[in-house]
């Protein structure tokens, strides 16, 4: 299991956040209710992230960070999520 700072190191390569620490404090609470997941190569890197909130009735699914590393784009990783 990847660490939270591990995610959000991810997530600051790829998403170009400019809060890290804002965003360390959003990626914990996500990994307490469960509403992170993420993709590891076979050396166990990370190499595609999602962060989303569900509703109250498990309906929708607000997604506020999604990235793939490049390399593993269009070889369904993402759909996997």
């Amino acid at each position: 299991m990847q660490r939270p700072d591990d995610i959000s190191d991810f997530i600051v390569k790829h998403l170009k956040y400019e809060n890290r620490k804002q965003l360390e404090e959003y990626v914990k609470k996500h990994f307490e209710y469960g509403t992170i997941d993420y993709a590891v190569d076979e050396r166990n890197n990370i190499i595609a992230c999602v962060r989303f909130n569900v509703s109250e009735d498990g309906l929708t699914f607000d997604i506020f960070d999604f990235s793939v590393e490049e390399k593993w784009r269009r070889k369904g990783v993402g759909r996997d999520l």
